[in-house]
This record gives structure tokens, sequence and C-alpha cells, in this order.
């Protein structure tokens, strides 16, 4: 038989309202009653998110003290879900370890500002002769000015979620085509961005083609050309606009601006800002109705610098080796967007939100988004060494 101890809420709030309380009459009548044999375990919270309690992964408690008290990072229960220490150490009411980063007093002063022509609203537009539009639209970020690349979520631009088309760029249409839509650095207060250029999917997780999963949902963007007049609105008129090549040689003409990407690991209780552009509804404007070209941020702090995945590679699904784990509220369309550190350092890309507390956000770490940047740069080389009867051009 089973006597289970539950609550619902923050753990601190859990244990100070009465949990704790429950448990120390529970753990005296078990120690006071003769010739009872019993064990104390421990249930996985990660697991109850999406499982009954029969289901949950459990631990035996003494392995949830010993572990937090000889400073492991991560542990595992028996469904294979990982958890942090300090989560650990918020189950079993023990001292919080340490936290790597102290709060300063001048830790709000981050200038949000300074990176408004880094950020970059991400469109796929479809040209549809019947009705030429952008379907789809995300946030993204120049991570590298000299060639042009733009870092964004794959999912905006790529189908990971179905079996049908899954890893096709585009969703596997061929007139479709990325949009990129830049807030212009003219010396002026403006927020909202024009569109722009175009671009292309040059890097991306090379598993979503060979093995059918998706273990990074991030892609590497180049851009291709820029549109003789800059568009606004919905940017359903990109498709009419005379297009003008930009060789890689000559990128810098564009005078882009570019985020740096954080070398190394973030720190736990770092204060981080997300950037990018909301597409939940503004005012009495519901979701979808108009596409928002206004920049917009929220603060957070981090969790979890780096938790690591089950390690299943479930067919058709995104099912990520290793996130970064941030509080702080999600905004619809801000998936591809930069999350950045006081220093003005990217420490990862939003990816998505906890469908179980809205406020728990996942980030695709700054490692793998620094193997994706190599991954560009390694194909623009080979591309550049291709004989020219290789080469497929384009007429635009």
């Amino acid at each position: 038989r089973r006597l289970i101890i539950c609550g619902k809420g923050h753990a601190l709030d859990i244990w100070n309202g009465g949990y704790g309380i429950v448990k120390g009459v529970v753990d005296n009548v078990f120690h006071d009653y003769r010739g009872l044999d019993f064990k104390e375990q421990g249930i996985c919270p990660s697991c109850l998110r999406t499982k009954s309690i029969g289901e949950a992964g459990i631990w035996d408690w003494s392995l949830i003290t010993s572990f937090t008290q000889q400073g492991h990072d991560t542990i595992r229960c028996s469904e294979g879900d990982c958890i942090n220490m300090r989560s650990l150490c918020l189950i079993s009411n023990q001292e919080m370890p340490k936290l790597s980063y102290e709060h300063h007093d001048n830790d709000s002063e981050l200038n949000v500002k300074d990176y408004l022509p880094k950020v970059v609203l991400v469109g796929l537009w479809d040209g549809d002769k019947d009705k030429p539009k952008i379907i789809f639209c995300g946030s993204g970020f120049i991570m590298d000015k000299k060639r042009g690349f733009i870092m964004t979520a794959a999912h905006v631009l790529i189908q990971i979620k179905d079996k049908k088309d899954f890893g096709k760029d585009y969703y596997g249409k061929e007139k479709r085509r990325v949009v990129i839509g830049i807030i212009p650095d003219d010396g002026n207060d403006g927020t909202q961005v024009v569109f722009r250029y175009f671009a292309k999917i040059i890097a991306k997780d090379k598993k979503m083609e060979g093995e059918k999963c998706c273990q990074i949902d991030a892609c590497v963007l180049q851009i291709t050309s820029r549109m003789k007049c800059d568009v606004d609105g919905n940017g359903d008129s990109c498709g009419e606009q005379e297009e003008h090549v930009i060789m890689t040689s000559n990128m810098e003409n564009e005078k882009l601006k570019e985020m740096k990407i954080l070398k190394g690991n973030c720190e736990i209780n770092q204060p981080v800002h997300f950037i990018g552009f909301n597409q939940g509804g503004e005012g009495l404007r519901a979701a979808g109705e108009v596409m928002n070209r206004n920049f917009d941020f929220a603060k957070g702090y981090v969790i979890a610098s780096k938790i690591e995945g089950n390690g299943a590679t479930t067919k058709y699904s995104l099912c990520p080796v290793a996130e970064t784990v941030v509080y702080s509220r999600f905004f619809v369309g801000h998936s591809g967007g930069p999350c950045i550190n006081i220093e003005g350092k990217v420490i990862g890309m939003v990816c998505r939100n906890d469908p179980f507390e809205k406020n728990r956000c996942y980030l695709v770490p700054c490692a793998d988004l620094r193997y994706l940047h190599a991954q560009a740069k390694s194909t623009l080389k080979n591309r550049r060494g291709l004989p020219k009867d290789k080469i497929k051009m384009k007429t635009i």
C-alpha cells in the first residue's frame, strides 16, 4: 500500500502552507509504530505535469538527500525525466544551493533600445497567385553581419510536428519564401519593422532529414536579396517588389548590426530579457487579426542553465537533447527571438513555453546556436568551392 502526501503550487509556498506540518505528523506516526517496515519515496514533479501519480517516476528519499549533499547538477527519475539540483532541494525542503549569480543594483539598466536594429521579424511568405501573403511569422536576430546570417526558430519555417512534409523547408511548398523585417537604424526612436530582405535557410538540425526527428528547434538564414522599396503593413506586397541580389562579399554595405552569442553557459538566477514581436493580440485586437510589427520585450531570470532531455528520439516530433529554462512571460510570436543577459549576450533562443506553467519557458541553449552557426559557415564555404557549372542560379 502507498500513503501519498501531495500539494500543488510553488514548493516553498507548499512547505510553509501546511505540507510540512502534515508530513511531520505522518513521519512521527510511522516511526512510533513498532514493527512497521516502510520506504519513503519522492515523486517526480516533471512527470506529474502529464501523468497520474501512479505512472510518475520516483526516487528513494535517501537518494534525494544524498544527491543534493554531493552537489550533482541533474538526476533522472525512473521514467527518464531530468530534474536539476535546485528543484530537488525545493521538493525535499533542504537548504537551497548557493546561486551562481547574485543580483546587483544595476541589473535593470540594460537599454533594450540598443538592440532594436539587431532583432528581426521573420515571415514565411506564400506566393499563391490568388492571395499572396505572409502565413507564418516569428522573431529572429542577426548573429553574423559579415555573412548576413540570421537565427530563428525552426518551427516558424520548417515542419517539425507532423509526419507529412516533416523536416521540409517552407513546409514543403516551393512558392514560399522567407521575408525579413528590420527596424531601420536611421537615428529615430522607431520600434516598427519594415520588410526589406529575402532570405533562405542555410543550416538546420540534420536529424530532421535523417532520423526524422528535431533535436534543435533553430535554423540559420542567409540574406539573399534586398527589395527595391521597403514594405510595411502585413507584407502582402513583398512579392511585387523588384529585387537586388546581395553577394556575401557585399553584405557589409547593408550595415547590419549583430548580437553576440554567449561563450560557455549562463548562470542560475541571472536576469534576462526576451526580445521579439508579440503576435498574441494587442488591446482590442485579437491574435491573428493584424500582424504586429512593433518590437517589445519581457523580463525574467534563469531557472536552469541546462536540462537534458530523456534521450528518446521520437519520430516526427521535437525531442531536444538539452534546453535552458527561464522564468518569464511568453508571448506568441517571440519564438526565434533572442534571450539576452545584462551584458547583452545571447544566452539562448526562445523556443516554447511549458503547457502547464505558462511562465516557464524553454530556450535553445547557446551551445546549439554556436553549433548551427559553425554549420552555416561550413555550408557557405563549401558552396563557394563548387565549380560555377555546379552552382544552381535562380533568375529574379
